[in-house]
Order: C-alpha cells, then sequence, then structure tokens
C-alpha cells in the first residue's frame, strides 16, 4: 500500500502544483479502489471559499446561541428504580470567581496561540496577508472579547469555547479534511469542560454536531478527505458523533468526579473555615490564644488571637521560642523558662502566670498552659497550649478585694480588713512582747452637717477627716472607717508616749476648719484609746476602745481617754439604762415639767414649754440629758415622743377646762427629727387633738434648725401638712444650727427662740449683745414671734425688752415644775416691784 494523493490517481508521492504547506505536510489516506470512490473531492482552491463561508456561519449561529443560552434545563428523567439521570451528571458552575479566573487564563493563553499559530500556518501554506489575517482574526477576535475584562464570565467561557472550537474546524478546513485533524475537537471539548459549565460544554458539542452532522453530510467535502467518508457522510457523521459521545461521556463522568471531588474538598475547607472561625471568636471572646510547637521542625504555630495578646504583627513576627521569651517581662523570664525545659524534661504539663510586654510597651498579664506529646520512642516531639490574657480579671479581682476590704468613700480600710489586721498584730505580740494600740474615733456633731448641708457635704467632710488622719500615721500604722463618722486607728509597737502623741495630732488635725460648701465648718472627735497585749482577745480590745471613746464623750467631747477598767461599770450601766427605759415605757415613767413663757411687756404668762422627766422606781427624777441621747440612739424616742405628745395634750384639756383665761395657753413640744419623719405622724397630731378636744393653735411643736436641713422636701411637706392642721412651728435652739433665710421663708415657722449663749450675752454688753439684737430684727422682719430662752437675770430681762423681744422663759421667772405647781402661778398675774422688775414668779 503507498501513501498517495487520493484525488490524483497516480502512486507517486503527492505533489501539489501550488508548492502549499498541505502538500508538503504529505498528509495521506490508504489508496482507495476506483469502484469506491464517489465523487472526485473538490479542487482545494475552490473548498476554501466555501468552507470559510460556511464557518462564518456556523460561528455566528453559535454566537446568537451563546447570548440566549444561560442555564441548562435539569435532565430529570428517571432510570429505573426510581434512580434519576440528573444524580449522575455534575451540577455545573460550580467553580469560584477564583479558581474559574486560573483556568480561564490558561484556556485564553491557549486560545490566543491558536490565534497566532494558525495565521503563520496558513501564510505558511501560501496563503496571502489578508487571508491569514482574515481567519486568523476572527480566532483573534473570539480571543479579545474572551480576555476583556469588563464581560461577565458566562460570555468569555462561551467566546472562548467558539474561539477553540473555530480553530479545531480550521485546522481541519487547512489540512483539506484529513481525519487526524478532527482530533483536535476531542482535545478541545475535554479542554472546554475544565470550565465545569453546561453552556460551554453544550456549546463545544453543538458545535462539533454541526461541524461533523449538518456540514459533514450536506457538504462532506468541506470536512471529510477520504472516500468512505464522501459516499456516506452520514454514516461517517454519526460515526464521529458516536466517538465525540462518549469522550462526552468520559468528561462528563470525570467532570462529576472532579466536581463531587471540589464539592467534597470545599465542604471540608468550609467546615474547617467554620471551625477556624468559631475557635477563634471563641478565643477571642475568651482572650485565649493557642499555639502548637513541632520540635523535630523547629516550627512554632499560633493563632490569631495569640498575636493579639502579644501584640505582635503576625506579617512580620516569626514566632518561635526565644522569641517569645523576649516579649517575657525581664523579673518573670528566668521563670517562665525553667517551667517550660522542665516540663520537657519530665513529659508532665505545666501551667505558669506572667507578664508579657507589648512592643508598644503594655505589660499584660497573661495564663498559660502547656502539654506535651512524645513518639513510640518516648522522644519529645511536640508541645501545644494556650495563653489567656488575665489582664481584666486580675484588676477586677483586685478591685474587689479592695473593695472588700476598703471603705469605698474615703479609700481606708474597712471593719474587717482593720479587724483582721490587728487580730494579726496580737498574734505577732507572742513573739516580741510588746503592745499596741487601738484608737476609736467619733466625729462630735456630725450628724448636724449631715442634716443642715445634705449627705453630698458630710461625704466631703468624711474624705476630707480621712486625709487628715492617714496625715498624722506612721507607715506601719493603719487608718480605717468602721462606718458612719466613726473612724479606728491601729498604732503597732505602741507606748503611752506614742499613743498620746497620735491622739493629739489627730484631735489637732480635725479642729481645722474645713471648707465645705462655700463655708467653714469646724468638727471635732472624741477619742478613745485601749492598750492591747499578746493575752487581750480581739473582742475585748475594740470594746474597752469604744468605751473609752464614748468616756471622751460624756466628759465633754472633742478629747482623747484612755481606757481603764472603771469604764466598765460605765459602759454596763448604759446597756442597763437603755434595757430599763424600754421597762419605763411599757411602766410609764415617764412625766412632764412644764416653764411658763411670758409676754415680757406687759407681763403676763402666755404658754409654756413641755419638759420631760423619768420618775424611777428607785433613783427617783431623771433629768433629760441623761436618758434622751440613748433614746435617740436607739429609735426609743418615737414612742417615747409619742407619749410626750399624748401628755401634753392631756394636760392642755385640763387647764382649758379650770383655767378662767381670756386667750388660751400655748403648749411647746419638743419634736425629734425621727419623729417628724414619720408619714403618719400628721395624722397622729390630729387623733391626740381630737381626742382631747384641743384647738390646734393651742399646740406649738419645736424642732431644731438641723431638723429643716435634713430632706428639706419630706419635712417641708410634713410642716405644711402640720399647719394646715393648726398647729404652730417653733424652731428651738435659734442660732446653733445652720439654717439660712431661704429656710425660714420656704418653712412656715412661727416662733423663733433664741438659745441661752446669746440671751446670757445681752447683760454683757452692747458688743455680746449684737446676736441677740440681729435674731429679734429678723424674726421681726419675717413677721415671726422671738422667744428668749434661758432669762436668768435683771439685766437680761431690761435688755431683751428694751430690744423688743416679744416673749421669754428662763429661771428668773420659773423653772420647769408640775403642772399640779404650775397651777398657781397661771392663776396668778404677774406682779412687778418699784423698779419694774418680775416678782412672786416661783423664785
Amino acid at each position: 500500500m503507498h501513501w498517495i494523493d487520493p484525488s490524483s490517481g497516480a502512486s507517486e508521492p503527492h505533489k501539489s502544483s501550488d508548492g502549499s504547506l498541505r502538500a508538503r505536510l504529505a498528509f495521506a489516506v490508504p489508496v482507495v479502489p476506483e469502484r469506491d470512490r464517489a465523487r472526485p473531492p473538490r479542487p482545494p482552491q475552490r473548498r476554501s471559499a466555501a468552507n470559510r463561508l460556511t464557518l462564518a456561519r456556523s460561528m455566528s449561529v453559535w454566537l446568537g446561541m451563546g447570548k440566549r443560552l444561560r442555564e441548562v434545563p435539569a435532565i430529570s428523567f428517571r432510570l429505573g428504580g426510581g434512580i434519576r439521570v440528573r444524580d449522575f451528571l455534575p451540577r455545573g458552575d460550580s467553580l469560584t470567581e477564583q479558581e474559574w479566573s486560573r483556568r480561564h487564563r490558561v484556556i485564553t493563553v491557549l486560545l490566543w496561540s491558536h490565534a497566532i499559530g494558525l495565521a503563520l500556518l496558513i501564510r505558511l501554506t501560501g496563503e496571502g496577508f489578508i487571508h491569514a489575517a482574515g481567519e486568523g482574526g476572527v480566532i483573534a477576535l473570539l480571543a479579545a472579547g474572551a480576555s476583556a475584562k469588563g464581560v461577565p464570565r458566562t460570555y468569555r467561557s462561551a467566546l472562548a469555547t467558539l474561539g477553540l472550537l473555530s480553530s479545531s474546524a480550521l485546522l481541519v478546513h487547512l489540512s483539506g479534511g484529513v481525519i487526524e485533524m478532527h482530533f483536535h475537537f476531542f482535545v478541545v471539548v475535554a479542554v472546554i469542560t475544565f470550565y465545569q459549565s453546561w453552556l460551554s460544554f453544550l456549546l463545544a458539542v453543538g458545535y462539533v454536531i454541526v461541524h461533523h452532522g449538518v456540514l459533514g453530510t450536506l457538504a462532506p467535502e468541506e470536512v471529510f478527505n477520504h472516500p468512505a467518508a464522501l459516499a456516506s457522510p452520514l454514516k461517517w457523521a454519526l460515526l464521529h458523533g458516536a466517538f465525540i459521545g462518549a469522550l462526552c461521556i468520559a468528561c462528563l463522568a470525570a467532570w462529576r468526579v472532579r466536581e463531587l471531588a471540589e464539592n467534597r474538598e470545599r465542604s471540608a475547607r468550609a467546615a474547617l473555615e467554620r471551625v477556624n472561625f468559631e475557635l477563634a471568636a471563641a478565643q477571642a471572646l475568651a482572650q485565649v490564644g493557642s499555639w502548637d510547637w513541632d520540635l523535630p521542625a523547629d516550627s512554632i504555630w499560633w493563632s490569631d488571637e495569640l498575636f493579639r495578646i502579644t501584640g505582635v504583627d503576625p506579617k512580620r513576627f516569626r514566632p518561635t521560642y526565644e522569641r517569645f521569651l523576649e516579649l517575657v517581662h525581664p523579673d518573670d523570664r528566668g521563670r517562665v523558662k525553667e517551667i517550660v525545659d522542665r516540663s520537657y524534661e519530665t513529659g508532665e504539663p505545666f501551667d505558669y502566670e506572667c507578664r508579657i510586654v507589648k512592643t508598644d510597651g503594655e505589660v499584660r498579664a497573661v495564663y498559660a498552659r502547656g502539654s506535651v506529646a512524645g513518639d513510640a520512642a518516648g522522644n519529645v516531639v511536640r508541645m501545644f497550649g494556650t495563653l489567656q490574657d488575665v489582664t481584666d480579671r486580675r484588676h477586677l479581682e483586685e478591685q474587689l478585694t479592695h473593695q472588700a476590704f476598703h471603705d469605698a468613700l474615703t479609700g481606708l480600710a474597712n471593719r474587717l480588713l482593720f479587724t483582721d489586721r490587728v487580730q494579726h498584730a496580737l498574734h505577732g505580740l507572742i513573739r516580741t512582747g510588746e503592745e499596741l494600740a487601738v484608737m476609736f474615733i467619733d466625729l462630735d456633731e456630725f450628724k448636724n452637717v449631715n442634716d443642715s448641708l445634705g449627705h453630698s457635704a458630710g461625704d466631703e467632710l468624711l474624705q476630707e477627716v480621712a486625709l487628715r488622719l492617714k496625715g498624722v500615721l506612721r507607715l506601719e500604722d493603719t487608718a480605717a472607717r468602721l462606718g458612719g463618722d466613726e473612724f479606728a486607728i491601729l498604732i503597732e509597737k505602741a507606748d503611752r508616749e506614742s499613743a498620746t502623741q497620735i491622739a493629739e495630732r489627730s484631735l489637732d488635725a480635725l479642729r481645722r476648719p474645713i471648707r465645705l460648701q462655700g463655708r467653714e465648718i469646724i468638727v471635732n472627735g472624741s477619742i478613745g484609746v485601749a492598750f492591747g497585749d499578746s493575752e487581750i482577745g480581739l473582742e475585748d480590745l475594740l470594746s474597752n476602745a469604744d468605751t473609752a471613746m464614748y468616756s471622751a464623750k460624756k466628759r465633754g467631747r472633742n478629747r482623747y481617754e484612755f481606757f481603764e477598767q472603771r469604764m466598765h461599770s460605765d459602759s454596763v450601766r448604759r446597756l442597763e439604762l437603755q434595757a430599763e427605759l424600754k421597762r419605763a415605757l411599757e411602766a410609764d415613767e415617764f412625766v412632764l415639767h412644764y416653764q411658763p413663757i411670758y409676754r415680757l411687756d406687759p407681763l403676763e404668762v402666755v404658754g409654756v414649754e413641755s419638759l420631760v422627766r423619768w420618775q424611777h422606781p428607785v433613783k427617783g427624777l431623771i433629768p433629760p440629758g441623761e436618758f434622751i441621747p440613748i433614746t435617740e440612739e436607739t429609735g426609743l424616742i418615737v414612742p417615747l415622743g409619742e407619749r410626750i405628745l399624748e401628755l401634753a395634750c392631756g394636760q392642755i384639756q385640763r387647764w382649758n377646762e379650770t383655767l378662767d383665761r381670756l386667750h388660751p395657753l400655748h403648749c411647746g413640744v419638743n419634736v425629734s427629727a425621727r419623729q417628724l419623719g414619720l408619714p403618719s405622724f400628721t395624722d397622729e397630731v390630729a387623733r391626740l387633738l381630737l381626742n382631747f378636744d384641743v384647738h390646734p393653735d393651742q399646740l406649738v411643736l419645736e424642732i431644731t434648725e438641723s431638723v429643716l436641713m435634713h430632706d428639706s422636701e419630706s419635712v417641708a411637706k410634713q410642716l405644711s401638712e402640720l399647719t394646715d392642721l393648726g398647729t404652730a412651728i417653733a424652731i428651738d435652739d435659734f442660732g446653733t444650727g445652720y439654717s439660712s433665710l431661704s429656710y425660714l421663708r420656704n418653712f412656715p415657722v412661727r416662733v423663733l427662740k433664741i438659745d441661752r449663749p446669746f440671751v446670757r450675752g445681752t447683760g454683757a454688753g452692747v458688743e455680746e449683745s449684737a446676736y441677740a439684737r440681729a435674731i429679734v430684727k429678723l424674726g421681726h422682719n419675717l413677721g415671726v414671734d422671738v422667744v428668749a430662752e434661758g432669762i436668768e437675770s435683771e439685766k437680761e430681762f431690761q435688755e431683751l425688752v428694751a430690744m423688743g423681744c416679744d416673749f421669754g422663759q428662763g429661771f428668773l421667772f420659773a423653772k420647769p415644775m408640775p403642772a399640779s405647781e404650775l397651777d398657781a402661778i397661771l392663776k396668778k398675774p404677774a406682779q412687778l416691784d418699784a423698779r419694774g422688775h418680775p416678782v412672786g414668779l416661783g423664785l
């Protein structure tokens, strides 16, 4: 068999009259007998023009189809057993944009190489430049469209597909239909499946069907160059179609397998990313970073959170054991290295807490945990663990610890920390045999400041006192606030001399004026000092200091007292007194004495002030100064005050029934701040007035200035209700508190009572009487009555009359007395001697 040109009919090697590359390539087919030949192939010159026309038409058809085709309908027919064919087919369009771009870039390069190679091949066949540029230009145009950046990837894939298939068709055309050139179609179809797109794949298959089936049947000489195909083009088209079909099945299978693998990989990657994301989120939330050290490779992996905790840039910082140690605080570095090295040697887990210094200088506290893994031979090959930022936790713990053992307002030690330190110091005395001292400090009249200027001013005062107390102590001593206005000091290694010095310095510090809300306030303190040794108990020591403090208060305040054993009896008596007061209330042992109040000009009795006394069954009559402070501390002042009101209203009723007076007698009753703070107080007063048939105007409720300053809104409401009821409100001991003109204008006050110290000054000269004169003038300007308390001399009486004081009371007229003794004075008019002085008033 000779390889000959089938169109020549000769047995010689093929020679082309035009010397084209087609001839020089000597593409040949086996010799076919004459009888098997159908019709001779068209000369190459004529076939070239026709094929180019057909190629152009095919490309236009498929370009038009590509515009309309977006998605391939799902193949949903079923096989036996309910199995769907589509389950075996690839889904398509599953590539990510990045993966598609990578594959498209390779295919586009392949297409451009075809455009250039085909143009060169046409020139080598002897065709002109225009011919080469025309046919190569079509491929180049498709390659340019496929390379365009702004075109959707569906169109770019379609253009690349048409470009490569057109290259296949052009190669078949240039080879004169040589059967081997059809293999290019097979390769291109396989390449197109890398797009994993049904549009590109069906476009490629359709192109082959049109080229081989339609064009091969209608113009077989344009597709095939051997007699059998030319004689039976449909048969050969189907044969080629069968091979293409087999190829498609293989490509679809490979595509599906690849797609399944990619889906599994993508799912696994997504799951891994999700796990990593959740891990990173959890680590960020918990501020926990993780690390893994491959010792044989000396490679350490850090999580993102670990980079954040240490404050290093993951792009610039390569984690190593040595570089991590550089981040550890120099004071902790040796300890950390020792712990990790010991874990490496022993294979035991480790944990430690240390400080790290970030690149910006910030120091953070971290807690590290780690484990060790070994190989079959027992060699350590891996270490891994976590590192947690515990800075905020440590700060919170420190804050909580500080709050648990320190006073929030002053920053001093609280009772818990103070007692702990005292207990610890007492245990230390067992070794040293020395003594320590405990001071209890209670601020004098702090309640008046707190009530008059408000709680914020009281807080400022306490803070200033704390600063001053800390300023007088030694470094080893402890100052504490026990609560309210009570402070304490622990003096270690103390003797009487050192304790005396600290007590005196403390009093001096407290005596200095404190400026609050634009005013200078002087607050004194009462200090009790108790010594302790190794034999005394904590509770006894603190109780002794407290007892000494109350002794200082009782002996005049603004002083210090050292504890003495005799003070125990006073403390016990105080407790007994408290118990007796409760019993006395139940036994109704409290009585009222009354002191008359006179109009000073003309002199006549206009009212009385009720003063409580305790008629003790054994001790006799006890003055209020000995039990009122305790009732105020314990709250017994409330039931006692109710009983005093009841006794006073009952006595007013009896006087109304027995005395024949032109004007009703007024009775003043002292009311405490606790009573006035009761929401039911007004109702209680109204009930008593109604029960005893007393006119409200006869009852004068006396309150101190400090009451006006305490919860002013509530007090104003209560006083307004009492005034509406008809009772009168008097300010007792006026001038000793912190009230202002605004308070006097805002409250329904009808009487001002001048305190005894200012009255005493009226008899000492013009300068000393200025205070009393100012109060009288103030009262008259405000339209209220003024009562002078504690008038004891004729000179004071005359001076008060001269300055226009309205009313007065005092020993000059009468001492407080039972109602039975007062009846004689109430029934007897006042008498004056020859000099105009009052006489015969029970003196």
